[in-house]
């Protein structure tokens, strides 16, 4: 046997050696991608050469709490672009059924919407961001069921007020006639994509107060279908991102809104193209309360899931859903401030100390979020360097400080999520296994938490500020050459040579900035004029007819 192997290795080592596999060819002429990290605008070249920012470091996903980090794995073989798409479109998801939770910023105090622009080339998985909703389905059913159930009431309550009116004025009509009831207006979580200005005002009407979530992948039809009807859709999106109030009167019957917070969260996906028209313009503010997220473009197709992925990754989705779901029950149940909670007075923690400055008291009602103060000088000492760095850039300037500023309010919203997504941990379960909140109504985060939601800060104003660059048109374009003066069929016909050829002529065309089928033109019409004579297959010469005009002055007709 051993000299059948001998004999074996010595035959091979004649042979040619085979060749070396694709795949390995490949994956060596890879482009390595590296992840974003510090501070600052860090772009690459995509596949199809298309400039994006780079995609965020996955050890923010991994060290992000268990609900959105089981989330965002779920898209694990998609690449890095692909879950920083996914985790960033999820804030704005699960922030949306987080009602009664707030964050203060100076004097200001702000709900948990987002709003995200999730932006890339035709393909690049922009639509995988539709299966997040997913996640919040069937808080948006229970919420259709019980305005249902009002409806029904409404209408049981007109029939008895119109016994009511009929027994009123057979009675002779004395003393004041009953009042009709009150229609209740539409209550619900996720908004209709396709929809008109007035609609969308009606149940921005019907959640006052409550968040919406709306998510549509052609921005450019829904932009079109709200502005061409009522317009100043762009306004709704600016009151929504500080919560401020909307008032609305429409003409027919008299009908008039007011809103006294507008909470709407937005997850909207387009292509570059599509985001320059929607956004415009930086100085009316929309544009930097917008959160962007550009995803690069990969020349792939992706092999369908078999039946037992497929079922795995619809268990697990569903799993995850219900864990949304139980928190947004656990935060419905017993908000603070209504629960009877007279042991707490004034700004203080749950052991009687003095809570830091600028926290509300628990009588104020819902949740807020309570950084100490070693926390909030981190917090601030952090944007105050943001801050500091992109006004110092050529291209931005003062235009950094809207983004900053409101990247900082993003920031606080995002650690919120964070910190109550912790709660649906074991960590912070009772013995029953339901989730814990704290009595004072103040959610308290971890400084691990906050340094990682620094780390996504800083992320997220790099792609605020490409977005920035794309829309106003700053970004590090090569210049284009000036393009030469279209010269004369004179001084065309002056610069060829006495004998020349179609090709030729298409040489001197060129620098006279004129195209082949102007030349070629131009040559019959100077053959029948006189000055060109064919002198074989595609040969022309000048005649002397031409010099003779030339004398004279008189020029050929330009075309």
């Amino acid at each position: 046997m051993k000299n059948e192997m001998d004999i074996l290795s010595a035959l091979e080592a004649d042979l040619p050696k085979p060749p070396r596999s694709g795949q390995a060819a490949a994956r060596r002429r890879k482009q390595r991608v590296k992840a974003y990290s510090g501070v600052g605008l860090k772009t690459y070249r995509d596949s199809l050469g298309n400039e994006i920012p780079l995609p965020m470091a996955l050890g923010v996903i991994r060290r992000a709490p268990a609900l959105l980090r089981e989330v965002a794995e779920l898209w694990s073989d998609q690449g890095p672009n692909i879950m920083a798409q996914q985790f960033t479109a999820l804030h704005a998801v699960v922030g949306a059924v987080l009602d009664g939770c707030y964050v203060r910023q100076q004097e200001n105090t702000y709900m948990l919407n987002l709003q995200v622009m999730i932006v890339g080339g035709a393909g690049a998985g922009k639509s995988r961001v539709a299966l997040l909703d997913r996640l919040v389905e069937p808080i948006d059913r229970e919420l259709r069921l019980a305005h249902r159930r009002r409806m029904e009431d409404y209408q049981r309550a007109q029939q008895r007020h119109a016994l009511e009116l009929a027994a009123w004025k057979q009675a002779g009509g004395k003393g004041d006639p009953p009042l009709p009831p009150t229609e209740p207006l539409p209550r619900s979580l996720m908004l209709a994509d396709a929809t008109t200005q007035a609609a969308l005002v009606r149940w921005l009407a019907g959640n006052d107060g409550h968040l919406s979530l709306m998510r549509h992948d052609e921005l450019s039809t829904l932009k079109h279908a709200l502005d061409n009807r009522c317009g100043a859709f762009g306004d709704i999106l600016k009151k929504a991102f500080d919560n401020g109030k909307h008032e609305k009167q429409l003409r027919t019957a008299d009908e008039g809104y007011y809103i006294r917070r507008v909470g709407l969260a937005t997850v909207f996906s387009t292509t570059p193209g599509v985001l320059k028209d929607f956004i415009g313009s930086y100085e009316d503010g929309m544009g930097s309360r917008i959160i962007g997220h550009f995803t690069a473009s990969e020349p792939r197709f992706d092999h369908d899931l078999d039946p037992d992925a497929m079922a795995l990754f619809n268990t697990r989705i569903e799993a995850l859903a219900q864990r949304v779901e139980e928190l947004w029950r656990a935060l419905a149940a017993a908000p603070p401030g209504n629960s009877g909670n007279s042991g707490i007075s004034g700004n203080s923690g749950p052991s009687g100390t003095p809570a830091p400055s600028g926290i509300p008291s628990a009588a104020e009602g819902g949740y807020f979020l309570a950084l100490s103060d070693d926390q909030q000088a981190r917090f601030v000492r952090h944007f105050k360097y943001l801050m500091q760095y992109y006004v110092a850039l050529d291209d931005l300037g003062e235009e950094a400080v809207p983004i900053i500023r409101r990247r900082a309010v993003d920031a606080r919203r995002i650690l919120m999520i964070w910190s109550l997504c912790r709660r649906t941990e074991d960590l912070y379960r009772d013995s029953a296994g339901r989730i814990c909140l704290p009595a004072d109504g103040l959610i308290r985060p971890t400084d691990d938490d906050l340094a990682d939601v620094l780390r996504y800060a800083d992320y997220l104003v790099c792609q605020s500020v490409f977005m920035h660059r794309l829309v106003t048109g700053t970004a590090n374009e090569p210049e284009k050459p000036a393009k030469p003066a279209r010269r004369t069929p004179l001084e065309q016909l002056t610069q060829l040579t006495d004998v020349f050829t179609l090709e030729e002529a298409n040489r001197v065309g060129k620098l006279c900035a004129v195209s082949p089928q102007t030349t070629k033109a131009r040559i019959t019409r100077w053959i029948g004029q006189g000055f060109v004579r064919e002198a074989g297959d595609g040969v022309y010469e000048k005649t002397k007819l031409k010099n003779e005009k030339r004398k004279t002055s008189n020029k050929p007709q330009q075309r």
